[in-house]
């Protein structure tokens, strides 16, 4: 599933889901660096990456 996709089928918005990711596991991710992820203007590096998929329970398999 792409990170957008598990978003809206999650009512996340970016906000929310970096504010939640920081209270989880301590990491700061910007709301600028999902949107770009979301968009496919970048990709997320391999640490960042992880805590997404661990974050959504392995259910987000693609940034975008």
């Amino acid at each position: 599933m792409k990170l957008r996709d598990w978003l809206n089928e999650n009512e996340y918005s970016f906000e929310r889901l970096t504010r939640d990711i920081y209270k989880e596991t301590g990491y700061s991710i910007s709301t600028g660096a999902v949107s770009k992820w979301c968009s496919g203007k970048t990709q997320p590096n391999l640490k960042y990456w992880k805590i997404v998929v661990e974050f959504t329970g392995g259910k987000v398999t693609e940034p975008y």
